[in-house]
């Protein structure tokens, strides 16, 4: 009866919220993973950080290279809702999604500590600059899109159970169309990332210089 339950597709808010809570719970293991990672950067390589850390924000508040530019904001804004849009079609996408989570989340906690460490107060200020904005779009987008997206692995999973020899869609049109609106509005972001964030940058150099 609980299994049979699990692989229902979500029709009420609280099997969204179960979901949403659980990509949640990956996402916040990975920002461990990345702090203790972090933890085992020896105190010699913090120089060698912060000129990196500092020279990275320069070339991303510099658009010499427009074209360029365009495919590493794209490249950081649709990577993740992307694979995890895809994973639901597959019953692996049960495991792909958590750990496109615990990814981001390791990712994110790494980048952020070596911004802190390298150059303290300032590289807080540093990275909320260069992630701050890319996180207010992409965040909850993919955490919608992991919640809805689940529902394909399940269903595959339920199949198989079953054995079942008609084919059915995994999905409703209503899925694609909700994938449609993620999508533009990461594309809003990645014209807020190429037009706002290379100036917060360029501020908060001009702070540290």
């Amino acid at each position: 009866m609980k299994v049979d339950r699990m692989v229902r597709p979500p029709k009420t808010w609280d099997a969204l919220r179960t979901r949403v809570l659980m990509v949640c719970f990956f996402f916040v293991l990975g920002m461990l993973l990345g702090r203790v990672i972090h933890g085992t950067v020896s105190q010699a390589d913090h120089l060698r950080l912060q000129e990196y850390m500092l020279q990275y924000a320069r070339l991303s508040g510099q658009t010499e290279d427009p074209a360029a530019s365009i495919l590493s904001v794209l490249w950081a804004y649709l990577r993740y809702p992307l694979l995890i849009f895809l994973s639901g079609f597959t019953a692996l996408g049960i495991v792909l999604i958590p750990t496109v989570w615990l990814v981001q989340g390791c990712t994110m906690a790494f980048s952020a500590a070596c911004f802190a460490s390298a150059l303290g107060r300032s590289g807080v200020l540093l990275a909320l600059a260069a992630f701050g904005v890319r996180s207010l779009f992409v965040f909850p987008c993919s955490l919608l899109l992991s919640a809805w997206s689940l529902d394909g692995p399940l269903r595959c999973i339920h199949v198989r159970g079953e054995n079942h020899r008609k084919k059915k869609p995994l999905y409703q049109p209503n899925h694609y169309l909700r994938f449609a609106v993620c999508l533009a509005v990461l594309l809003i972001g990645v014209i807020a990332e190429l037009t706002v964030v290379p100036k917060l940058l360029q501020l908060v150099l001009a702070g540290i210089s």
